[in-house]
């Protein structure tokens, strides 16, 4: 083998040793670009369902404060209601006594039919 052989032998080695260095860091470069797409793609998508939970249990809060205030509403309803009825029964047991007082008997629906 002369020397030319020799060198363009030892010139193609480099060469591809250099190609085959340059190409795994170009292939090391890509496999980390999508790494990192594929990290932030993950990133997003932890952030997009952190964000719905958080919404999900804002929505949980604001129900359940309207839920508690209709029911203070339906509870203040009612009370009026037996407040009310109290006084009622209350006026219903003056003129009772008002009418026993006077010596009026309550009249039913018996004896009107034993007359």
């Amino acid at each position: 083998m002369t020397a030319d052989a020799i060198g363009s032998v030892v010139l193609a080695l480099v060469v591809g040793v250099v190609g085959i260095v340059v190409g795994r860091i170009y292939e090391s470069d890509a496999a980390d670009r999508r790494m990192d797409l594929s990290e932030r793609q993950l990133r997003a998508g932890f952030h997009t369902t952190i964000d719905r939970m958080k919404e999900g249990r804002a929505k949980e809060r604001e129900y359940g404060q309207e839920l508690t205030g209709a029911l203070d509403e339906a509870r203040e309803e009612v009370a009026v209601k037996q407040r009310r009825v109290r006084g009622l029964l209350t006026e219903a047991r003056r003129w009772k006594a008002i009418a026993a007082s006077l010596g009026w008997k309550r009249e039913t629906r018996e004896s009107e039919r034993s007359e």
